[in-house]
């Protein structure tokens, strides 16, 4: 999950919450 977060999550705002929902949520 954490490497997930730093590649996809790049563009939008890293929280707690996003660490967790990463495949939940959709890749923007």
């Amino acid at each position: 999950m954490s490497r997930n977060r730093i590649g996809v999550w790049d563009s939008e705002p890293v929280t707690s919450d996003s660490q967790q929902t990463s495949t939940d949520r959709p890749t923007l």
